[in-house]
Parts: structure tokens; sequence; C-alpha cells
């Protein structure tokens, strides 16, 4: 017998759509947004939980609110780069910024990686690094 799907997961599913879709149309060069204006969204997410905001703590209320905004096109402020490293920074999809690993003086012509993520100097996205020599090669 087939499983029957609920008018939640429908719902669930439609917006999940949504989402895709509003990441798939941000524009190209996202916004970010000012310590000052990250702050005021933030107080203005936890106004808005009331006695919820309690329960759920900072961490919670702070990722919530990147997530949506970066779906929107919208990022947070970048954490402040640390010391002795390339100062180079990128958001990913989800508005977490990635600080490049390398040395601060290499060569930024060759681009910048955090390990994880490559991207060319200058660039606002970023590229998965090959996970071993085969897919390197590809």
């Amino acid at each position: 017998m087939p499983a029957q799907t609920t008018t939640a997961e429908v719902v669930d599913l439609d917006q999940r759509r949504a989402v895709l879709a509003a990441v798939e149309e941000q524009p190209a060069a996202r916004r970010v947004l000012t310590e000052g204006e990250f702050d005021a969204a933030y107080r203005a997410a936890r106004a808005e939980l009331g006695l919820h905001a309690r329960r759920l703590g900072t961490y919670t209320i702070e990722a919530a609110l990147t997530s949506a905004l970066a779906t929107v096109g919208i990022l947070p402020p970048p954490p402040d780069p640390e010391p002795d490293q390339c100062a180079a920074q990128f958001a990913d999809l989800a508005g977490e910024w990635h600080q490049c690993a390398e040395d601060a003086d290499h060569d930024q012509a060759e681009g910048h990686s955090d390990g994880e993520w490559s991207w060319p100097h200058g660039e606002t996205y970023a590229v998965p690094e090959p996970e071993g020599p085969a897919e390197a090669q590809q």
C-alpha cells in the first residue's frame, strides 16, 4: 500500500521549493549588513520571539536570522580576520563567512582557499575544494 502524503508534508515541500527558488534568484552582488544593522535585525527577531527567545538562545536566533537573510542575498557582517592569515573572506549561500587559510603574504593571484572552499581573488563566490587526486583531475 503506497504511503499517503500529509498536507503538512506538502506545505513543507512547497516552502523548501520557495526557499530554493529564492536562493537561485539572488542578485550577483549580495549586500553585507553593518554591525548596527545586524544588531537591529537580531533585536527585532528576539523581540518578536518574546518568551521563546530565552529558550532558543542567542546562537540559535543568530543562526536562523543569518540563514533567513542569506536566502534573499543579505549577509551578516564578516568577522574580524584571524591574524597572520590572508584576510580574504567570502560568504557561502547560508551566510557563513570563510577566511583564506593561506599565509598573509601568499600570492593572491593564485586565489584563496580555506581547505574546504577555494575562490579567485576579488570574487564573492567559491567552489568546494577537490577531495582527492581523482577529483582534482576532472
